[in-house]
């Protein structure tokens, strides 16, 4: 996975569709881009976060071929980890998830954050969840 701090700029599009790049892409701020090699704030999210993540993660956007796994699982899974919320299922590992604030700023995780705020304790930035609900 890449890793790129929480609240830096969101600059993933350069290395991916460099000739593409988002519309609003001046207003959005990454989140959630974990590496095994660089701490990370932890914290117990409330299960109402959890929840909001995995709603999300329903409708990934910039979904790619490829799957990331987990690089702090000790097992890598064939299949990419998976979501589900009132009997709806998405995968992970695949996609982005945006969740856009009152000010207009875009916060971008991958949909890994998912994974990250349930199994690895990952606490996001206080507002990245006040614009999560």
């Amino acid at each position: 996975m890449t890793h790129f701090e929480d609240l830096s700029p969101y600059e993933y599009w350069k290395k991916t569709w460099p000739q593409v790049a988002p519309e609003h892409a001046e207003a959005m701020l990454n989140v959630g881009w974990l590496d095994p090699g660089v701490p990370y704030p932890k914290g117990r999210s409330a299960a109402e976060i959890l929840a909001a993540l995995r709603e999300k993660a329903l409708e990934p956007v910039r979904l790619m071929r490829g799957v990331h796994h987990c690089g702090f699982c000790d097992s890598r899974s064939p299949l990419p980890f998976r979501s589900e919320i009132s009997g709806r299922q998405g995968w992970l590992g695949n996609g982005e998830l945006e969740v856009t604030a009152a000010d207009g700023t875009i916060f971008v995780a991958p949909t890994l954050v998912v994974h990250y705020v349930g199994e690895h304790d990952y606490l996001p930035p206080q507002s990245f969840l006040d614009a999560l609900g």
